[in-house]
């Protein structure tokens, strides 16, 4: 049991700064209150789906497994080109992300509601796992610190679950970076 609190603790310490479509606007308290579980758990799952990196090292090279793979990887084609075309997804930002907080530069945004932000504001945010996938997970948080144009908001608490698959999804976004730089 130690081994999984250690693993969650240092994937939670884990601060990544990347490229990423992300979006974020002002929050309701209808928003604030209600459940984004549902919303997260299906773009967690999309993302692990579309993750290339992880799932090519657990691909099975046998003929049978071969086929299911080919099958599934169809309806997660065909699955990605209608959420395509519901929505757009938002241009790539730099961003500063953790478990816990986000920082960005909000001389990126153009909107006045954008621009308008202050102390201790709350919103919701949108981090798209993939440019190709328009489904983005959401996380509330509140704007602790404003240094210019640079603001950092720390996320404000959401179900266990939530929380965990969250700083496995930023960890996996480290280690792609590592990834990256090493080539």
């Amino acid at each position: 049991m130690s081994d999984i609190k250690n693993k969650t603790a240092l994937q939670q310490g884990v601060v990544v700064t990347t490229s990423l479509p992300f979006n974020f606007y002002p929050a309701s308290e209808v928003e604030v209150n209600n459940n984004l579980s549902h919303n997260n758990q299906l773009a967690f799952d999309i993302a692990d789906a579309f993750s290339t990196t992880d799932n090519m090292a657990l691909s099975d090279k046998t003929n049978q497994y071969k086929v299911l793979e080919h099958k599934l990887t169809t309806v997660l084609q065909l699955l990605r080109f209608l959420l395509a075309s519901q929505q757009g997804v938002v241009k790539e930002q730099q961003i500063q992300l953790s478990a816990f907080t986000v920082q960005w530069d909000n001389t990126c945004f153009n909107e006045s509601e954008i621009k308008n932000i202050k102390k201790h504001q709350e919103l919701i945010f949108e981090f798209y796992p993939s440019s190709q996938l328009p489904w983005p997970i959401k996380r509330p948080a509140q704007v602790t610190e404003m240094n210019g144009s640079m603001i950092t908001a720390e996320f404000l608490p959401v179900e266990a679950a939530t929380d965990e698959r969250f700083a496995k999804w930023v960890f996996q976004l480290h280690r792609r970076s590592i990834q990256q730089q090493k080539r």
